[in-house]
């Protein structure tokens, strides 16, 4: 910790821990579901860090330089940003076009220290459904900056106010103190509330996590510890400590142990989605945090001063930074790029790894004094080297986002098929229908000019082949014809869906003529569940029901699709289309569906299933980038259509409840 004159050993402890639980949830979010409390770690040690440093500043001079202060905060950040956006982005090349949209947004909001607004106003969700953007994780820093710049200026304006009425330098002190305790203390339970509020007011708990607002307390409740138990602690208090040596080192291990334990535990049961969560899963880490930086800080003042933290952990916690702003790019990359997930996390630690290396390497080289040593002719000969490197990797950078699409395709596809559902519900209750479905390619072409894009090239053609929105009527239904999707004579069917129903809504309508689609993006079972209760109070009710959900897994999802065999009526018979994710593995909640729908297979004579995984799972070249989604592929929306047909006409032969 290079910004602190007294480096308190064992601190190096909590970046890890902090770190290891971002790394297991982003690498593992089946077994580690609540690892983004690790940010949460980070934000509290940074607060205890940062009140700190105020405080010495201010018992030292009785003044607080707040230019200093953030150019200090500034360049330890940035530089290292810089880097890892420069690195990251000629990776890129391998991956679709899709991973690129918006990407020029992206980097502008992350150098701006801006993301976690940049992703509210998009209406990211956090637990991305589509394709994750490559720099959302730099909204934890945008947050960390945001406060730093307002701790500076509340400690510049207490301090100021302070010598107007005090001229004592101890007198100062205890007034800034006590000044900013009480603002701390009332901007904690503020921000505390305020998340809560937010929770419950919007539907999307992604707002909640990313405002600076909401998630700023465990901040200040770093702050708060570091007030009363800071860095530089008081002659007495060192003196009791150092009475009850023994005492105190056995009770300070045993309490970074039972906190680091605690914590881990916190990241395997807590949910981003619960309530709980919000309530308490964000306070109750943020406080282990205060306990395990107590118990560290006892640790520094107990055990002897020959006695170092092992180096690895002081290595670990010197690339904590770099090795956070890295994994997290290379990670999208490698897992799209190969198919095997332990494999692309090796990868990805790796080189995230030698990235880290070699940013602090460099960051030493251009901004630290004493850092790497070199004689003055061969360091001017090496900045020049790396000002040339730079320039080169920086217009490479550049040509790429001036190249970046404005938005995903498949966030097109969905946004197209969203606007017609939407208007052909209003068509059938005015009855204009068929007019409005004759000019659904109107609305597409609308579209596509709002969102221009630039088509996938061959390369990309291979595993990203979308069939071209902006054809005419003609045109369409002549590939309509060709794809030769199954149809069915059944009537009286009705299909609710997620974003991969809404991706083939227009090919359900033509091969189940007369039947009822209802599709929408991020729908959950549960959302799905409440418009199957409403149509079941319907009269005539519909004798087959489709039930094409799961992809945005829920952890309670068997006790939703229980609750649609069990409520179903006299006379219907039900099909569940297995739901299919191409990065999960047997934690995700997606894959714990399609299982548990594969159970029901034969226990139900009016159940079927039309197994849409089993069909995709050895054809995914045809889903979009992000695994999932069989955006405007035609072969994709046959293969998927067919497979609800054939249940259909399977559960034709069956008997009704």
């Amino acid at each position: 910790m290079n910004f602190m004159s007294k480096r308190i050993r064992w601190f190096s402890i909590v970046r890890i821990v902090g770190l290891t639980l971002v790394l297991a949830y982003h690498f593992f979010p089946g077994s580690f579901p609540g690892g983004f409390l690790g940010v949460d770690i980070f934000f509290t040690f940074s607060g205890y860090l940062i009140t700190s440093l105020i405080i010495k500043e201010v018992e030292r001079t009785a003044n607080f330089n707040v230019l200093g202060f953030l150019k200090r905060r500034f360049l330890r950040i940035f530089p290292i940003l810089v880097i890892s956006v420069l690195f990251t982005l000629p990776f890129l090349f391998f991956l679709s076009k899709d991973f690129s949209a918006n990407l020029d947004k992206q980097v502008t909001a992350a150098l701006g220290f801006v993301t976690n607004y940049f992703e509210i106003l998009k209406g990211t969700s956090y637990e991305a459904k589509l394709l994750p953007d490559i720099y959302v994780h730099t909204w934890s820093l945008a947050i960390e900056m945001q406060l730093y710049i307002f701790c500076g200026l509340i400690a510049f304006l207490v301090c100021f106010f302070s010598r107007k009425f005090f001229r004592e330098k101890v007198q100062v002190s205890i007034s800034v103190r006590l000044s900013i305790l009480i603002l701390f203390l009332s901007t904690l339970i503020f921000s505390y509330f305020y998340m809560q509020k937010l929770f419950l007011s919007t539907t999307e708990p992604s707002v909640a996590y990313f405002s600076s607002l909401s998630h700023s307390y465990p901040f200040f409740l770093g702050g708060i510890l570091s007030i009363f138990f800071g860095i530089n602690l008081q002659k007495n208090l060192c003196v009791k400590i150092s009475r009850n040596r023994k005492k105190l080192s056995v009770i300070a291990v045993l309490g970074t142990f039972l906190s680091v334990v605690l914590l881990i535990s916190l990241s395997i049961f807590a949910n981003f989605k619960s309530s709980l969560t919000y309530k308490f899963g964000f306070l109750a880490s943020s406080l282990l945090t205060c306990v395990l930086i107590t118990c560290l800080r006892i640790l520094h003042e107990t055990v002897k001063k020959n006695v170092n933290e092992p180096r690895c952990l002081l290595h670990i916690a010197e690339i904590s930074y770099p090795m956070y702003l890295f994994h997290w790019p290379f990670l999208i990359i490698f897992s799209s790029i190969f198919n095997n997930k332990i494999f692309s996390v090796t990868v990805t630690v790796v080189v995230s790894y030698v990235a880290s290396l070699f940013a602090n390497h460099i960051n030493r080289v251009l901004f630290d004094r004493k850092g790497e040593k070199f004689s003055p002719i061969v360091k001017r000969h090496y900045k020049r080297s790396l000002a040339a490197f730079f320039i080169f990797l920086s217009i490479y950078d550049v040509n790429i986002l001036a190249k970046c699409p404005k938005i995903k395709e498949l966030e097109r596809e969905l946004i197209t098929e969203n606007t017609i559902q939407s208007l052909d519900k209003i068509s059938e209750i005015t009855g204009n229908f068929k007019e409005r479905t004759a000019n659904n390619v109107a609305i597409k072409n609308k579209i596509n000019e709002t969102y221009v894009l630039e088509r996938p090239n061959s390369k990309e053609s291979n595993t990203n082949t979308f069939t071209d929105p902006t054809k005419s009527n003609k045109q369409l239904t002549k590939t309509s014809q060709n794809s030769n999707v199954s149809s069915t004579d059944i009537a009286d069917v009705k299909v609710v869906g997620d974003s991969v129903a809404l991706g083939a809504r227009k090919a359900l309508l033509t091969a189940v003529p007369g039947s009822v689609v209802d599709t929408k993006g991020s729908r959950s079972i549960v959302a799905g569940y409440e418009i199957i209760e409403k149509w079941q109070t319907e009269e005539p009710r519909c004798q087959y029901l489709v039930v094409a959900l799961g992809t945005n897994g829920a952890s309670d999802a068997n006790k939703y699709i229980d609750r649609i065999i069990g409520n179903l009526k006299s006379g219907q018979r039900l099909i569940f289309v297995t739901p299919f994710d191409g990065r999960w593995d047997e934690t995700w909640n997606s894959y714990k569906t399609t299982q548990y729908l594969r159970s029901l297979s034969g226990k139900y004579s009016y159940v079927t299933i039309a197994d849409w995984a089993e069909k995709i799972s050895s054809n995914q070249s045809l889903l979009g980038s992000d695994k999932v989604h069989i955006g405007g592929n035609s072969t994709a929306i046959k293969l998927y259509v067919d497979t609800i047909v054939e249940a259909l006409n399977l559960a034709k032969t069956k008997d009704p409840k």
